[in-house]
């Protein structure tokens, strides 16, 4: 169960890194598209549109490619979730039966005990 949990708590941080680095490639698609209008107010030459196309392309190819990596670590993180409550289940249910185990042993005892209480009564009332 440990390692299931230790496993979980990796794919957790995994998934949240790929979820800030996504935000963080979205913030900087925003802020260059900010700038980009700001130039274009401005005017901008055919050679600038095309390298801010270019570029624009290359940073919406990163965040899909982001949104995949997100994708995954968020399936890998919901595995490894999964086998987390499987094994502490088994340990739990494992847990049960010890228990009920020790509480037969224990009864059993008690009976065994009490049995020989009553034999000896038994034999003390017979002389």
């Amino acid at each position: 169960e440990k390692l299931a949990a230790e496993k979980l708590a990796e794919t957790i941080r995994a998934a949240d890194s790929d979820k800030q680095q996504k935000q963080q490639l979205q913030s900087f698609q925003q802020e260059y598209q900010q700038q980009f209008q700001a130039v274009g107010a401005r005017g901008a030459s055919a050679l600038q549109l095309m390298n801010y196309q270019k570029f624009y392309g290359s940073l919406q190819n990163a965040v899909e490619v982001q949104q995949q990596r997100v994708s995954l670590s968020d399936s890998q993180s919901d595995y490894a979730r999964s086998e987390w409550q499987q094994c502490y289940s088994e340990q739990k249910n494992m847990g049960k039966l010890v228990e009920r185990k020790i509480t037969e042993e224990e009864l059993e005892v008690d009976k065994k005990i009490q049995r020989e209480q009553d034999d000896r009564q038994t034999r003390k009332s017979e002389y």
